[in-house]
């Protein structure tokens, strides 16, 4: 599990990749290097679970709450793939891309994407 301090960091190195700051620039604000910046981002977006369940509650809860089908979800957060393609990254087979994130995080809100970043910090490697 990570440490608040750790998570806080991540956070921190998210929102600069979003203000569209390369992994160079954000390594030389935090005083880290660019292969930390790489590796921190990929862990989080990485994927993980193989078990084709969902994982992310929150959206689910948000799609529901919303009366939005999958395709609906898709529409909302402007994803531009095949609708199985977006399950299969809410089921955790694969990975978000920076902009899914963002766009999820803008439209779900701060709780989903901390939720997935949770998700992809706290799982052991398979």
């Amino acid at each position: 599990m990570l440490e608040k301090r750790n998570k806080e960091v991540l956070m921190k190195m998210f929102a600069l990749k979003c203000e569209g700051k390369t992994f160079q620039a954000i390594a030389d604000e935090l005083g880290v290097s660019k292969q930390a910046v790489q590796q921190s981002l990929s862990s989080v977006i990485a994927p993980r679970n193989r078990k084709g369940i969902s994982v992310f509650d929150t959206i689910n809860i948000f799609t529901s709450e919303n009366n939005l089908t999958r395709i609906g979800f898709s529409k909302e957060i402007d994803f531009t793939g095949a609708v199985s393609s977006l399950n299969q990254k809410l089921k955790g087979l694969r990975k978000f891309t920076i902009g899914e994130l963002v766009n999820i995080r803008r439209v779900v809100g701060e709780d989903a994407f901390e939720e997935i970043i949770s998700y992809y910090t706290n799982k052991p490697e398979q």
